[in-house]
């Protein structure tokens, strides 16, 4: 992984505004993060669990699925600045995208040679991979889960493929859904 580097953020120096802008940057200095994690490598998506779920301790708290080189991390937050990761997927190529499934108990994580993974959110296992949808090495950069639990998966060769997760079936594929790249893909639920 000798292609990512750290980054340092280095403070700048301050710019000369306006009062309010300067009372804005004093309101957003005051703000700290409540939680911290440190990822050996870039952070490329994210995506929070839907509802709420509880820690062992019974606090409140939300899951949050990390895609990071070569790794899919699930992050879970509770209120009191309290959190825990952990590694729920290693793949060969970086991952690139991340989705949850409506009721929280699967994954789906792009990667970028263009495949994307179905990872059992409690136990980490990798239940099925979904290959040869889109150009080979081109990547998969967004997914969604969508009603009836099918996936639609967005590639970087411009092509957006509806998987039907059960059988691991490209259902569809729609080329040239973009002039270069589509990079995600979005679905509303609900009435």
């Amino acid at each position: 992984m000798a292609a990512f580097k750290r980054t340092l953020v280095e403070r700048q120096p301050k710019l000369e505004g306006s009062a309010t802008e300067a009372r804005e940057a004093k309101y957003w200095s005051r703000l700290r993060g409540a939680f911290s994690c440190d990822f050996a490598s870039p952070v490329v998506a994210c995506a929070f669990a839907p509802g709420e779920v509880r820690r062992a301790d019974g606090a409140p708290g939300a899951r949050l699925a990390v895609a990071a080189g070569l790794n899919v991390h699930v992050v879970t937050l509770a209120r009191d600045a309290s959190g825990s990761k952990r590694n729920v997927g290693k793949f060969k190529e970086v991952a690139q995208s991340v989705a949850w499934r409506p009721d929280g108990r699967l994954i789906a994580a792009g990667d970028a040679g263009g495949t994307l993974h179905l990872i059992d959110a409690k136990s980490g296992a990798t239940l099925r991979r979904l290959a040869g949808g889109h150009e080979p090495r081109s990547a998969c950069r967004g997914a969604c889960w969508l009603e009836g639990g099918s996936l639609a998966a967005a590639g970087g060769d411009g092509s957006v493929v509806l998987w039907d997760a059960s059988t691991g079936a490209a259902v569809r594929k729609v080329t040239k859904a973009h002039a270069d790249s589509c990079a995600a893909v979005a679905s509303f639920q609900g009435t």
